[in-house]
């Protein structure tokens, strides 16, 4: 009996040596696989890291390229209200020039008018002169 069970036994410690050498193998494995997922962790926070920096370049030179755009808009918009006050200008300036030619037309037809007059002042005084001369002339061969 005593054989028997030290033959059961023994085949029992046989059973458990091979479970644990299983379980070794498999524990082994295991911190391999963790091993590689600790190297790639690793790997991902560097990436990660690196990728964070270069956002917080970007993001600098986002902010400094907002502000240069907002200084161009900002003069921008200096330069239109600029052109539209000259805008404004011109167009007085435009409609003081149609006054004055307004008015300078309503000079040159009055001025036209009063020439007018003058050529028929001028043609009647021209028939009265005749008309004095040839009474002149009239009377001289009368007196003569």
């Amino acid at each position: 009996k005593i054989t028997d069970q030290h033959a059961a036994a023994s085949a029992e410690c046989d059973q458990l040596k091979t479970y644990l050498a299983k379980e070794a193998a498999a524990r082994t494995e295991a911190q391999e696989g963790l091993k590689a997922q600790a190297l790639l962790i690793k790997n991902l926070d560097h990436d990660l890291s690196s990728t964070t920096k270069d956002l917080e370049g970007e993001r600098e030179n986002l902010k400094n390229a907002t502000e240069s755009h907002a200084s161009e808009i900002e003069k921008l918009n200096k330069i239109i209200d600029q052109t539209k006050t000259e805008l404004k200008d011109s167009e007085a300036i435009k409609e003081e020039r149609g006054q004055v030619i307004s008015n300078l037309q309503s000079e040159l037809d009055e001025a036209n008018k009063t020439i007018a007059s003058l050529k028929s002042t001028r043609s009647q005084l021209q028939d009265h002169i005749q008309e004095q001369v040839t009474f002149g002339k009239l009377t001289c061969l009368t007196i003569a």
